[in-house]
């Protein structure tokens, strides 16, 4: 099967490469659970067991990136303030 978004990683951002490997999560988790025989005997397709730590890696990835995002979201930042003297 050929994933739609196997290329999140290439994101520009850390926010747009979340929003992608979400994308490619949900993918391959139903690739997982509609091909439930372990087929890899061409040498390019990935066993059923290959699939789910596959899975497993990007789930820890969306994790690190969940909260590297959050962190970014909340940290820093600009104000501008305009101060007006008195009339």
């Amino acid at each position: 099967m050929a994933w739609v978004y196997p290329d999140w990683i290439t994101e520009a951002t850390d926010s747009a490469r979340l929003t992608a490997l979400r994308s490619h999560i949900a993918e391959v988790a139903a690739e997982i659970e509609t091909h439930r025989t372990s087929v890899a005997a061409d040498g390019k397709s990935m066993t059923r067991e290959q699939r789910i730590d596959y899975l497993r890696w990007l789930t820890s990835e969306r994790d690190r990136l969940e909260g590297k995002v959050s962190t970014s979201a909340t940290a820093g930042g600009r104000s501008h303030i305009r101060l007006s003297r008195g009339a």
